[in-house]
């Protein structure tokens, strides 16, 4: 068993943002090659960005996911708001079974610092902060509208509970029933049409996981101003697109050194601008706003519903 393991989930279209995470990792991680791996779950991937990844890390280990869901779900409001491979980070509740640390991090992030500190936590079987935002879970039912679950009608939940970002995530090999969990997340995303944020929350109570609260400097929500003690900075805009900063930068220009395909803002702007001027003339807001999604999918950025 190894010690450790770093898990990433993105679409083709942001292989750039893996890239930047994984130099970042490089860059400050203690631990000796050999004792962790990298893993990367793909929709699919060229050659250019499968090479680029495999100079930053020899032990890379790049792996398809292959898309677990109904054409219903995908194209319900929660299923189509997201891509289907943030649904991915399921798969860390089975393959920690093969670990004694792992650790799900989202596409936006910046490393800053050793995370080898990550491999004294011991104590609890997963480890995930709080939402920025503050709210109960209830906020996904009564308040976030269909944008997070459309059909949730259980009870037997506590929605007074705050919400957990799953957006990092770190398990420890006293998580047992990985497999079992992984399965009822996809089923139950289905069964109540809901994002992977909601159904994760729910899976906490539903196998009375014992959980820690993370410290923020593992998820740091803040402006750029208190970076000394903060570990991983998770943007509330994309680096990429609205949120800038000069270490992602530097890495951004590794990746590009390293052959990866380079994020370009002018041609996503241009992308932007065409698809709202045609999008205009389409009547139906739903299907307008339906359209606008699957664009922003194709050609690598966020629009919602």
């Amino acid at each position: 068993m190894k010690k450790f393991a770093l898990l990433l989930c993105s679409t083709e279209n942001q292989m750039f943002a893996v890239g930047n995470v994984l130099i970042g990792f490089k860059k400050y991680f203690s631990l000796d090659e050999k004792d962790y791996d990298i893993i990367v779950l793909v929709d699919t991937i060229n050659d250019k960005n499968r090479s680029a990844l495999e100079k930053i890390h020899k032990n890379i280990i790049i792996k398809k996911f292959e898309n677990p869901f109904s054409k219903s779900f995908l194209n319900s409001v929660p299923g189509s708001n997201w891509s289907f491979m943030a649904f991915a980070r399921f798969e860390a509740f089975e393959l920690i079974k093969d670990y004694e640390k792992l650790l799900y991090v989202d596409t936006d992030t910046l490393i800053k610092k050793d995370l080898s500190s990550i491999l004294s936590f011991n104590e609890k079987s997963i480890y995930m902060a709080y939402d920025i935002l503050n709210n109960q879970l209830d906020y996904f039912v009564n308040n976030g509208g269909s944008n997070f679950v459309e059909k949730y009608k259980d009870d037997k939940y506590d929605l007074n509970r705050k919400i957990f970002n799953s957006g990092i995530m770190i398990l420890t090999n006293k998580l047992h029933n990985g497999s079992k969990i992984k399965k009822w997340c996809y089923e139950y995303c289905e069964k109540i049409v809901g994002t992977d944020l909601f159904v994760i929350n729910l899976a906490i109570q539903e196998f009375n996981l014992d959980i820690g609260v993370l410290d923020n400097i593992y998820n740091y929500t803040g402006d750029y101003n208190h970076l000394d003690n903060v570990y991983i900075i998770h943007a509330l805009g994309k680096f990429w697109e609205s949120s800038p900063y000069y270490e992602w930068d530097e890495n951004n220009k590794k990746w590009i050194e390293f052959g990866g395909e380079e994020y370009n803002s002018l041609y996503i702007k241009q992308k932007k601008e065409m698809w709202n001027k045609i999008l205009w003339w389409i009547p139906s807001r739903r299907l307008r706003e339906r359209l606008r999604i699957k664009i922003g999918k194709k050609y690598g950025f966020m629009w919602r519903i």
